[in-house]
């Protein structure tokens, strides 16, 4: 017998809107695949960018399941239409949606100055690439900032600062077969339990600051709309664009 189960996180004055479908197979003890993952945003972000993405574009989820568990190519699947069936995730027995090799499950990655960073293809999104030396160092949102913006393992050519929250939550791989859910062969180093800490200021409904921001969690896929800007020590990863 399956069970759906959504889960759906609504935010008060339009920060964002995300949801997960999940399904449950009595032959899965407990245990949860994601299906379908929504991400809708809109408020402008406190870096003073509505945190749009330098292509315009949007990476799929990374999921390539069906909701019994198979893997799915959107001919003849069991179950209908589904996420894994459509988009650039979509495997056709050969191949992913997107045609490209560079990157787990319709993700396109290119490694820049020799692995330091990732250009995400999609997004056009460049990325810092953890080291073993400084993958586990956490910081708080005021340092945070500053290691972001300082950040220069890219190149000088490009301009860093902390990723917002759609931007973190674009690299997040759904359907990863292990922990932690993103693409460990171009972000290695990534811990397990891992919460990277976004520049986006959580609403609270007045004109006030609410005092935290959102983080994405890379143990679960959800973001986390609870981290104090000032009392919390969180893992940092900095996002880049070309001048």
């Amino acid at each position: 017998m399956k069970k759906i189960i959504l889960l759906v996180v609504l935010v008060a004055g339009g920060v964002a809107l995300s949801a997960t479908v999940f399904a449950q197979t009595a032959s899965q003890t407990g245990s949860l695949i994601p299906v379908l993952s929504l991400l809708l945003f809109g408020q402008e972000d406190n870096n003073g960018s509505g945190g749009s993405d330098v292509t315009g574009k949007l990476n799929d989820t990374g999921i390539i399941k069906d909701i019994s568990g198979n893997l799915c190519n959107g001919t003849g699947d069991t179950d209908g239409v589904q996420d894994c069936s459509q988009g650039l995730d979509k495997y056709d027995g050969s191949q992913f949606g997107d045609g490209d090799a560079n990157g787990d499950a319709g993700f396109s990655f290119t490694e820049i100055n020799n692995g330091a960073c990732v250009l995400d293809n999609v997004t056009g999104l460049v990325w810092e690439v953890k080291t073993a030396s400084n993958a586990s160092d956490k910081y708080k949102l005021e340092t945070a900032t500053s290691y972001a913006e300082s950040f220069s393992g890219c190149g000088n050519t490009y301009s860093c600062r902390l990723p917002t929250v759609k931007e973190l939550l674009s690299i997040v791989s759904y359907g990863a077969l292990a922990l932690p859910l993103i693409d460990t062969d171009y972000f290695p180093n990534t811990p397990q339990f891992a919460v990277y800490l976004s520049g986006t200021e959580v609403a609270n409904g007045s004109s006030t600051s609410s005092g935290k921001v959102w983080g994405v969690n890379f143990f679960t896929g959800f973001t986390d709309p609870n981290i104090s800007q000032s009392t919390s020590d969180y893992n940092v990863r900095a996002v880049c664009t070309a001048p």
